[in-house]
Parts: C-alpha cells; sequence; structure tokens
C-alpha cells in the first residue's frame, strides 16, 4: 500500500486498518455537516448558499434529469445516480 511499509494484506487491507480509516471518516461526518448547514444559512452570495442547499439535496438522492438536444429532433436525458459509502458498523 503506498505510503505504508506492510504489503496490503497486513497494511491497508486488514480489517483493523479498514475499521480505523472508517472510524477517521465517521468523525469528519458532524464537522461536514455543520459546516454546509453554515453555508446554507451564512453563505456569502446566493451563489454560495445555492450550491451548498443543491449538495446536499443531490447526496439524498434529489437530482434533476439533466437534457442535452443534440439537434432538433433528438433529445438525450442523462440521470445521475449517487453513490454511498458503506462503512463497516462500529464495535461495541
Amino acid at each position: 500500500m503506498r505510503g505504508q511499509n506492510v504489503c496490503r494484506m497486513h497494511g491497508g487491507s486488514a480489517p483493523q486498518s479498514r475499521a480505523a480509516g472508517a472510524e477517521r471518516i465517521r468523525a469528519l461526518e458532524h464537522p461536514a455537516i455543520s459546516r454546509v448547514a453554515h453555508l446554507i444559512d451564512h453563505g456569502d452570495t446566493d451563489a454560495i448558499r445555492f450550491t451548498a442547499a443543491r449538495f446536499v439535496l443531490e447526496l439524498l438522492g434529489h437530482k434533476a434529469t439533466e437534457k442535452i438536444q443534440t439537434d432538433g429532433r433528438t433529445v438525450i436525458e442523462v440521470e445521475y445516480v449517487a453513490r454511498t459509502l458503506e462503512l463497516p458498523e462500529r464495535a461495541g
């Protein structure tokens, strides 16, 4: 694993390493939510507030369908699907 002195089985892919990484991500959850909420409520511009609100809505699966017209007759609809990060359950 990059940045480690052991093989991937005993380093980044080991269960304890994966659990520690998941815990570090969980530790960022509340600060990130607080920051986005602050931007929605107190962003410097309407664009910043709108972008933060849209970010939250897209994470929750509320993304608008995007239409792209290639000519006068053809319409292609593209729908983006949000993927969630699945973290292992906390121990204890």
